[in-house]
């Protein structure tokens, strides 16, 4: 009642002094999505 529904997706934010990384996780299909807007996974 009133929680989080649980998804194949996730992201997370890790702020490093001026370094900022971003850890995306999404099924397969979103792949060429997620490539789009943040180009090639590092």
């Amino acid at each position: 009642m009133g929680g989080r529904r649980r998804t194949d997706r996730d992201a997370r934010l890790h702020l490093d002094g001026p370094h900022l990384h971003l850890e995306v996780r999404a099924p397969a299909e979103g792949a060429g999505l997620l490539s789009e807007l943040f180009g090639p996974a590092a």
